[in-house]
């Protein structure tokens, strides 16, 4: 049995051996929030009644879980390397209406010494334009501070993502409205919204006002982003071109933070003024090559794809179609990783949803076929890709039936 193998048991029977903690993230099986309305109910702070969930791996190589249940943020982590899961923590102490679109979900970070940063978004009833707060934990994720606002003065920010710097500074990017609020107050057009950024010098507790990075981009999509080589912060978002081309971009911020120019990812021609709530992800090697899958409808190509860039000057290649034909792909993830490249999507016929993946061992020149990891017929979050200890790499996948699953693809031999 190979260690990839031992690893993936080793997780399933840690977390699920957790069940005699009242708040433990898999103590249960059961239905997602909105589903258990219709089924009786599940409002309990478990993982069983999340939407979705994310993983990470601290430098202990223990396994974090946030996700959101009863109108609250939980995290959880094991109380050592594969063991059982420590009680979890409620990240907000109240009760509140919960950024829970098809792509949003609270993010995680655990930087450099240690310390965790928690940022999720909040829709004020009634409204789409989402408030984003963070809090942060520096005794182990025992307790976390007040969630407080990113940015006070923003009318309006959603979609963020975190990434801790070398030099322990932590970056937050985000979706901002505050440019198309005083073009609209000012009689001018304003496509989307605004790539803003803000950054933290106490692990996430605090943050400098965002500033604007890129102008016009997809206002309800995700970010991607990722660390070159050089320690440079790297950003994949759907950025709208001339006003009406919703396609995707990339972005390198300097370590002074100077904002670099925006890179066309690929010209899918996608001209539309709704929004598509499926934004790209980004990987980068330690060679220095950026990955990027996303998703489009455009009038050159539709589908799930997959392009590779060597360097921040560097020219996309050729987008490489993912996933089986005649089904719905979505949801497509990227990871560099123990030496290879992994991707992660889901697939879904009409009945059953499966999680897919592909590796690489030569920086995404060449593919394995690709492997069908898990299915389910029940409601199915979205597979996160996650680097863990010992270098074995999983897929992380939540869903009603078969609850909460780190499905190990490889790394470790």
């Amino acid at each position: 049995m190979t260690a990839s193998r031992i690893m993936a048991i080793l997780t399933l029977v840690a977390i699920g051996s957790a069940a005699a903690s009242a708040h433990d993230p898999a103590s249960h099986k059961g239905h997602n929030q909105h589903a258990a309305a219709a089924k009786g109910g599940c409002d309990g702070p478990e993982l069983a009644c999340a939407l979705t969930a994310t993983p990470a791996f601290d430098q202990q190589g223990r396994l974090w879980l946030i996700w959101t249940a009863a109108r609250k943020v939980w995290v959880a982590r094991q109380a050592a390397p594969g063991g059982p899961f420590a009680p979890s923590v409620a990240v907000t102490p109240e009760p509140v209406n919960l950024d829970n679109g098809p792509d949003s979900r609270p993010k995680l970070a655990i930087g450099p010494s240690g310390n965790v940063a928690i940022a999720f978004a909040v829709l004020p009833e009634g409204s789409w334009n989402g408030v984003i707060y963070t809090a942060a934990s520096s005794d182990d994720g025992l307790t976390f501070t007040q969630p407080a606002r990113l940015d006070p003065a923003s009318p309006g920010h959603r979609f963020e993502a975190l990434q801790f710097l070398p030099d322990g500074q932590l970056l937050a990017a985000s979706i901002d409205k505050a440019n198309a609020v005083s073009a609209k107050k000012s009689g001018q057009k304003y496509a989307g919204a605004a790539l803003a950024l803000a950054w933290s010098q106490d692990a996430g507790v605090t943050f400098t006002p965002a500033k604007v990075a890129v102008d016009q981009s997809c206002e309800c999509c995700r970010i991607g982003i990722a660390l070159s080589p050089q320690g440079e912060a790297v950003i994949a978002f759907r950025n709208i071109f001339d006003g009406t081309t919703r396609d995707h971009a990339i972005v390198t911020v300097s370590k002074d933070g100077t904002v670099n120019p925006v890179r066309r990812i690929s010209t899918d021609a996608w001209v539309t003024d709704s929004c598509p709530h499926q934004g790209p992800a980004l990987a980068i090697s330690t060679a220095g090559i950026r990955h990027v899958v996303w998703y489009t409808a455009g009038t050159a190509r539709k589908g799930v794809f997959y392009a590779r860039a060597a360097g921040p000057d560097g020219d996309f290649s050729p987008p490489l179609p993912l996933g089986r034909a005649g089904v719905q792909v979505s949801r497509p993830q990227v990871l560099a990783a123990s030496g290879g490249l992994y991707l992660a999507w889901k697939e879904f016929d009409g009945e059953t949803t499966s999680v897919v993946s592909q590796s690489s061992r030569d920086d995404g020149l060449t593919w394995t076929a690709p492997v069908v990891l898990a299915t389910s017929s029940s409601r199915a979050d979205h597979p996160q890709l996650v680097a863990g200890p010992n270098g074995t790499v999983f897929v992380s996948w939540l869903t009603d039936a078969e609850g909460h699953r780190m499905l190990a693809i490889g790394g470790a031999s």
